[in-house]
């Protein structure tokens, strides 16, 4: 059986308090909705909100509370007023699922106004919100958004669908899976799987316990202090990943990639862009590829079994406190081959070519660069 609560129709359930502040010559009216929702039986939670910041803490207790800042701008206080009234706040529960609405005039208006904090004036966004083709810029529109400030209690699993605004989450103990066309997201401690994906924005997750998966389209990517795997792709911009207890991938289109105290597996992509990589442990597969770019990697590799590392265009540089463990051969299309590395075996070198038993000689290894030289060494 399916139960709908529309926050304007139950008005003992909120606390609202309306005000009023003057934006240059323009009006702007806020109005804050609150409800409370009982989490017993709950596994879900699906929010959709066209424009605004969202905010998501942990809760105290088993109760679930939603603030919702609705906030309208107009010429003068009646049209803001007006504007104001064509938001709300729907809530259905179905089963085991909520889901928490921002209501927006979308049948009436097709372009809204939302100048989001530290935005700045230069966004356009199309997309789709209830059935209905909408935009939201920076500049001209219907202006109005709304701000979510959630309390999440342990164990419930969040989806967040913000089309425009950022999403910060800080200590919520469940699942979380927050999408934005546009806008930043940050996470900060807590524990559940995560995944957080964003159109055009910085990701950054901190101190958190389980697997990650970061995408932005445009923008840097940051994961550390995290005991889980982490995958992190963006289509242009950097990727930090330090302090991981896991195996990690890390895709980029253009932009580099620095590694610090990863304790896993490891695989990297870089279309354009360099792959730096300090304290690394516990790697037993290494796969490194970039179209453009040099790789250096410091660390414990005695432990690797398979190790794949192409450049198009760019220099390798190994340092290894030990020795590899494996059957190792190295091509340098310009550059030159440099192995210096205990208990080597069966050792072939020629211009630009190197093969080697080492150590063990049971893993695996090639390296392969267009141009740029090989440098393999103890620490």
């Amino acid at each position: 059986m399916q139960a709908k609560i529309i926050f304007r129709t139950i008005l003992v359930l909120f606390a609202s308090a309306l005000a009023s502040t003057p934006l240059l010559a323009d009006e702007t009216l806020t109005q804050t909705k609150e409800e409370r929702i009982a989490t017993d039986g709950v596994d879900s939670v699906l929010f959709l909100n066209l424009a605004g910041e969202v905010t998501l803490g942990r809760a105290s207790g088993d109760e679930m509370t939603v603030k919702v800042t609705l906030s309208a701008t107009g010429d003068d206080e009646d049209e803001a007023r007006e504007y104001l009234g064509l938001l709300d706040v729907s809530v259905e529960r179905d089963g085991d699922r909520v889901r928490v609405t921002g209501i927006y005039p979308v049948e009436d208006y097709s372009r809204f106004a939302y100048r989001r904090e530290g935005g700045g004036w230069g966004y356009n966004t199309t997309t789709r919100y209830l059935d209905e083709r909408v935009q939201v810029s920076s500049r001209s529109g219907l202006a109005v958004h709304m701000d979510f400030d959630v309390a999440v209690p342990d164990g419930v699993r969040v989806r967040f669908e913000n089309k425009v605004g950022g999403i910060t989450a800080t200590g919520v103990n469940g699942d979380l899976d927050l999408d934005t066309s546009s806008g930043s997201i940050d996470v900060r401690g807590g524990e559940g799987y995560t995944v957080a994906d964003t159109g055009s924005g910085a990701v950054d997750i901190r101190e958190r316990k389980g697997e990650v998966r970061a995408d932005t389209g445009s923008g840097s990517v940051e994961v550390s202090d995290v005991e889980g795997d982490v995958h992190a792709d963006t289509g242009s911009g950097g990727i930090e990943l330090a302090r991981i207890v896991g195996n990690i991938v890390a895709d980029t289109g253009s932009g580099g990639v620095d590694l610090e105290d990863i304790k896993g597996d490891i695989v990297v992509d870089t279309g354009s862009g360099s792959v730096d990589g300090v304290r690394l442990a516990d790697v037993r597969s290494l796969e490194v590829d970039t179209g453009s770019g040099s790789v250096e990697l410091d660390g414990d590799f005695s432990a690797l079994e398979r190790m794949r590392i192409d450049t198009g265009s760019g220099g390798v540089r190994i340092r290894t406190e030990g020795t590899l463990n494996m059957h190792l051969e190295v091509s340098a299309g310009s550059g030159g081959v440099n192995v210096d590395l205990p208990e080597m075996k069966n050792v072939q070198s020629r211009r630009g070519d190197f093969e080697a038993d080492i150590g063990d000689g049971e893993g695996d290894g090639v390296i392969d660069t267009g141009s740029g030289g090989v440098r393999i060494s103890n620490r």
